[in-house]
């Protein structure tokens, strides 16, 4: 089995109103080029839920209230999971060149949380243009409806 290493370059700030990704400052260079884009795609580590008993977990029992019993935590968007690598993709507010702080809409990270990596979103290539999967294909309109809140 390999090691890796990962290299820090930011955190994920939530102590304001709105969220930020503070990088550190030797890689505000990086951020050139990166302005005129309305979202970005980050990559951070869930480092609040990281033990080897939860990183062992490789089933879980119905995590959805419509889906199966159990499930294989790489089928599921759950935190738990082998590696704690997070990529979301966030609408960015304002971008500071001086002092490397990404003001975005919002991010499913705790305050603090280690950002490993951005990248400019590009709708060509990174939007799936007709998915499937248990919510586009293999469910029906009522369970659908379910999982969105409108129907009970």
């Amino acid at each position: 089995m390999h090691k890796f290493s990962l290299k820090e370059i930011g955190k994920v700030d939530q102590r304001q109103d709105s969220p930020k990704l503070l990088l550190q400052k030797e890689y505000l260079p990086a951020l050139d080029g990166l302005n005129g884009f309305s979202h970005i795609i980050v990559v951070w580590w869930f480092d609040k839920l990281d033990s080897e008993e939860l990183r062992s977990i490789k089933v879980l029992d119905k995590p959805y209230k419509c889906g199966p019993e159990s499930i294989g935590v790489l089928a599921t968007r759950s935190p738990v999971r082998p590696n704690l690598i997070v990529i979301p993709m966030v609408k960015v507010g304002n971008l500071n060149f001086d002092n490397g702080a990404i003001k975005i809409e919002y991010i499913d990270a705790e305050d603090n949380s280690p950002s490993l990596h951005i990248k400019p979103y590009y709708p060509n290539s990174d939007k799936v243009k007709h998915p499937t999967g248990i919510i586009t294909g293999r469910i029906t309109s009522k369970i659908r409806l379910i999982l969105i809140g409108i129907v009970k």
